[in-house]
């Protein structure tokens, strides 16, 4: 005597194919299964570094931007960067670990327009800005902002 039950599409089947076939999906499903997870970690861990290099960039645009700021104020207000060492704050790091220096103070050079030549034209300022790295040393990491730089 042969027994046959209804599958979900009206068709009939054996209980022996049932029987031989009932580890293939379950085989079938965990294969999907551990496909979508490595697929799930790869999205994760590309959107993590994304977010890093998004948090780095944005520090350094603030960095820039008041480094910029410093080498626009110069000579006004009081301000005067060559007297007094400018401080570049960065969030996220301690004022001890950043160190600023200003480039070009009190140097002049001379310029020939015209065929007439000007002396003592100062010389275009930059200021730079490293942090400290795991072994204590500055300038591994460093941004220049000046007529130059960025």
């Amino acid at each position: 005597m042969q027994l046959y039950l209804s599958s979900f599409s009206g068709k009939s089947t054996s209980a022996k194919s049932l029987r031989t076939q009932r580890g293939d999906f379950l085989i079938e499903s965990l294969i999907g299964m551990v496909l979508m997870a490595i697929i799930g970690m790869g999205v994760v861990f590309v959107t993590s570094k994304m977010s890093i290099v998004q948090k780095d960039m944005r520090v350094q645009e603030i960095a820039v931007n008041q480094m910029r700021a410093l080498l626009l104020n110069n000579g006004t207000g009081g301000i005067n960067i060559c007297n007094v060492a400018p401080s570049v704050k960065i969030p996220g790091v301690a004022d001890s670990d950043v160190k600023t220096e200003v480039i070009g103070c009190g140097e002049t050079i001379s310029a020939s327009i015209g065929g007439v030549t000007i002396s003592d034209v100062p010389k275009p300022l930059f200021i730079s800005v490293s942090l400290k790295d795991a072994d204590g040393s500055f300038g591994h990491d460093e941004i220049i902002v000046g007529a130059h730089g960025s």
